[in-house]
């Protein structure tokens, strides 16, 4: 995985809610809603229920539907700020502010926040973890008796090649110089910012380097370079932005990549956690709508 968090803490930080907007614009809903509130329902009176690589807290949120009474922090390693995604969804409000947030808060360090909760949950997240120290840290951080429940990936080869075919695309942009011109074209705007772009895009027109990303990056870049330089000026916080932005999406993808590589050489990884003192209950596939392989739905107890 990348030496930083700055590219999933810029994505939490601009408005996403979770990890699958195309799909998820608001809270998780369906079959994947039905297992947290499965979930939910057996927490006793009062649980302290602690959610970790928590993104903005989507099923923290879920959990503050299905369980008043509970009470909720939502954990990230990285600088996790809800309030922008929020924004965009009054109603989730009130569940909310039932939810404590600790942004900087990685799974692997969960037990020192000073609490013994009834239930440690994680979706699409603990994969990107050091599995042996997270699942150290949340058998301490349990109770006796108390649950750890997790939705984690489910990769596949193909899903794998398409991932690993996207590393590449990057790896071009990246080749051609073309990302460095941009962040340069955003910083002064000058003529030879403009040629130095304009030239990184050349290798990227050829037809062996055609794919929906760089078509994409490419008419988007024609359409930068054809505007009047008074026009390109007024762009250039954007134009900084987006090339930031690019980057970090860059990232993501490496992170999700390595992850899914991870998980095909090792498909029972979630066996550390039996291995660091934890009883698995139950692993249930969940198929969204009936149809999609959503995830794979683990609950482990600790004796």
């Amino acid at each position: 995985m990348t030496n930083t968090l700055d590219h999933w803490s810029r994505y939490w930080q601009t408005g996403h809610l979770t990890s699958l907007p195309e799909d998820f614009a608001a809270v998780y809903d369906g079959e994947i809603e039905a297992f947290w509130s499965g979930i939910a329902k057996e927490l006793p009176e009062g649980a302290q229920v602690l959610d970790v690589c928590a993104g903005n807290g989507p099923v923290a949120l879920l959990m503050a539907r299905h369980a008043p009474q509970a009470q909720l922090w939502a954990a990230d390693a990285a600088a996790i700020d809800p309030a922008p995604a929020l924004a965009g969804h009054p109603d989730l409000a009130d569940l909310a502010q039932r939810v404590t947030f600790l942004p900087g808060t990685p799974a692997e360090s969960v037990d020192g926040l000073g609490q013994c909760f009834d239930l440690v949950t994680s979706q699409y997240g603990l994969e990107y973890t050091d599995w042996s120290d997270s699942a150290r840290a949340i058998v301490a951080a349990l109770k006796p008796a108390g649950r750890l429940a997790l939705v984690a990936h489910v990769p596949t080869s193909a899903m794998v090649a398409t991932m690993d075919a996207e590393q590449r695309e990057y790896a071009l942009l990246g080749q051609s110089g073309a990302l460095p011109a941009l962040r340069k074209l955003g910083e002064t705007g000058t003529p030879a910012a403009r040629k130095r772009l304009k030239r990184a895009l050349l290798p990227l027109r050829s037809p062996s380097a055609s794919s929906a990303l760089i078509g994409s990056f490419v008419q988007g870049m024609g359409a930068l370079l054809a505007m009047e330089p008074a026009q390109l000026a007024e762009q250039q916080p954007a134009i900084r932005q987006y090339a930031a932005d690019l980057a970090a999406g860059r990232d993501r993808a490496a992170d999700l990549l390595d992850t899914n590589r991870r998980i095909l050489a090792q498909p029972r990884w979630f066996e550390a956690f039996v291995e660091a003192g934890l009883e698995l209950v139950s692993e249930t596939e969940i198929l969204y709508q009936g149809r999609h392989r959503s995830g794979l739905g683990l609950v482990f107890r600790k004796p």
